[in-house]
């Protein structure tokens, strides 16, 4: 065996191995031979396994499938697990071609196998046979998790993603990049409104999590008097295709304070407008898209009725800061550091929280509403 490739602090991948896929699980018995004590490779110490899932991950891009492949060892560092990596309408793979490599890292008692990963590449016509993968190969008794990187929706994506999600205890996906945010909100609603045995999760709303800690400190009556009786209008600005994002915490400040979407309007390629109805009185919302920057929320203004003008700027201040600052003098400007967790590490933990979150299900379903009332 080659030398080792460290890819994520103390995690070590073996080389690629091409693999029958008839004989997935004795290449992968070879692999453990050979990081084993008996072949020297990590310097005689015990070498034991752990593995707590199985995670099932559909990419139908290159491109995607290999920031994935960086991903993983900080993946299974924090969450031990077989990976199934499926990368879909791949033109170069000449029906399916299966690689198979193993992960492993240094702990107190020696060597630790955190991962099996069986990469397998799919040309388009064999794209149908992907899905008989995971139930050949899943290990028995563990949870099966899907993540899907893709930016088709997952239930809009057809019969590869309803036959993966089929065995799945847990499905994982992103609504960033989505080219019709609208209709993609809309169809997830509702899947997830009709699914009760599965958990889904989508990782843009976890992104939101310094967001919606940031104003809700700041808002709250105590802290600024009448900012959340008195809204009157909000304006928020995203980056590129982050627009989902923006959405869902439009969707979760409805939730909260209990406002009602009654009309919307696409008024331009870049800004739409929302109308809301709240115990008394009315509540306007333009969420407006940057030419250039990052796919995220860099800014929300939060204007209510009061003494003079009276708005609150939530911002981007930094890539791992957020910042609040207010024109009323009693309000102190504040400053929150973002936590440094990146796509890796999202995953990671969501792959351990496999319960629902009601907060997050009731968010969709109001964002269900805001597609429903666009045009009115």
């Amino acid at each position: 065996m080659s030398a080792p490739k460290s890819l994520a602090h103390t995690v070590y991948s073996s080389p690629p191995v091409a693999a029958n896929l008839a004989d997935i699980e004795k290449t992968l018995a070879g692999l453990w031979d050979s990081v084993s004590p008996s072949a020297g490779a990590v310097g005689g110490q015990t070498l034991t396994r752990a593995c707590m899932s199985n995670l099932v991950v559909y990419c139908d891009s290159q491109a995607d499938a290999n920031t994935v492949l960086e991903y993983l060892p900080r993946i299974v560092e924090v969450h031990p697990a077989r990976i199934l990596f499926l990368v879909g309408e791949t033109s170069e793979a000449e029906d399916l071609t299966a690689f198979v490599s193993v992960h492993y890292r240094s702990v107190s008692e020696g060597w630790q196998l955190c991962a099996e990963q069986v990469t397998v590449y799919c040309h388009k016509s064999a794209a149908k046979r992907l899905p008989s993968i995971p139930r050949a190969l899943c290990i028995g008794n563990l949870p099966i998790a899907l993540w899907w990187v893709s930016n088709q929706p997952p239930p809009l994506a057809g019969e590869i993603f309803h036959n993966l999600a089929a065995g799945a205890d847990q499905v994982i996906f992103d609504s960033i990049g989505w080219r019709d945010p609208a209709q993609g909100i809309q169809a997830v609603a509702r899947w997830i409104a009709g699914n009760e045995e599965q958990v889904i999760y989508n990782l843009a709303w976890r992104r939101l999590k310094a967001w919606r800690k940031l104003m809700s400190e700041s808002l709250a009556p105590e802290v600024t008097p009448g900012a959340l009786h008195n809204v009157k209008r909000l304006e928020i600005e995203h980056g590129p295709h982050a627009l989902p994002v923006a959405w869902m915490l439009v969707g979760w400040l409805a939730v909260r304070l209990k406002w009602r979407p009654v009309s919307a309007k696409v008024i331009s390629q870049s800004a739409i407008t929302w109308r809301f109805e709240r115990e008394d009185g009315r509540v306007d919302v333009l969420i407006r898209r940057r030419d250039e920057g990052e796919a995220r929320v860099y800014q929300l203004l939060w204007h209510w009725a009061g003494n003079g003008d009276c708005t609150v700027t939530f911002s981007r201040l930094g890539e791992r800061t957020l910042g609040v600052k207010s024109v009323a003098a009693h309000v102190a400007e504040t400053v929150i550091a973002m936590p440094d967790v990146g796509h890796a590490e999202l995953v990671a933990q969501q792959l351990a929280h496999r319960f629902h979150d009601e907060l997050f299900e009731d968010v969709l379903a109001l964002s269900d509403q805001m597609v429903g009332v666009l045009g009115k």
